[in-house]
Order: structure tokens, then sequence, then C-alpha cells
């Protein structure tokens, strides 16, 4: 006799014990470019969003990881500060569509400053 959901991971059983669906497990690699690497101490992370793979879900998960250098690239209201770039999978993405962007399994995203230089 084949126990319930045998053949599942065992991360997969816990999604399914807190009703968390594994489609919505998405795994997403976060670089950290130029001054703001050096900033932060990292140069990437690689985050699981469990529930939700909006954009600033992976931006909450991040300040889990990071702890108060996360202002470093969010500024008092939790939107991404103006002097940060945000590219997912090589393209770059306008602040003012952070909110609705969803993010899945493997995307890659990039956080930058912005250019500067003479």
């Amino acid at each position: 006799m084949r126990l319930p959901y045998s053949h599942l991971s065992a991360e997969d059983k816990i999604l399914r014990l807190q009703n968390i669906p594994s489609e919505l497990n998405v795994k997403v690699k976060v670089r950290f470019y130029a001054s703001l690497r050096d900033r932060i101490g990292v140069e990437e992370r690689i985050l699981n969003l469990k529930g939700d793979s909006g954009f600033y879900s992976l931006i909450k998960e991040l300040g889990c990881s990071i702890g108060e250098r996360i202002n470093l690239i969010i500024n008092g209201s939790g939107s991404i500060r103006d002097d940060i770039m945000i590219s997912v999978n090589n393209r770059l993405i306008d602040h003012s569509s952070l909110k609705k962007l969803r993010l899945n399994d493997g995307d890659q995203v990039d956080i930058m400053p912005l250019p500067s230089g003479g």
C-alpha cells in the first residue's frame, strides 16, 4: 500500500501541509552590482518565494536575508529608491511596473545603482 504524498519531495509535503501550492514555490537569483554590492557585502542571494511571486514579496524576503542593508535598495515608504535600477532576466524594469511584476521560477533579478561617472 502506498502512503499518501509518498511521491512528493519533503519541501512539497511541507507546502501541502501549509496549504501552499508547490507551483507557487518560486526560486529566484538576486545579484548585486558595483558600489551597491560592496555596501551590501554580498554578490548574490538565492531566495525562495512561497505563496506570492510578486516583486515586493522578493524584496520582503531579501530584507529578511540582508537585514537593515535593505535600506540601500528601498526608501522609507518601501518603494525602490530612485537611484536603483532593477532588471529581470537582463531586461530593465521601470519602477512603475514593479508592483504588478510577477516572478517565475529560475528568474534572475539584478539590482544595481544608476551609472555615474564623468
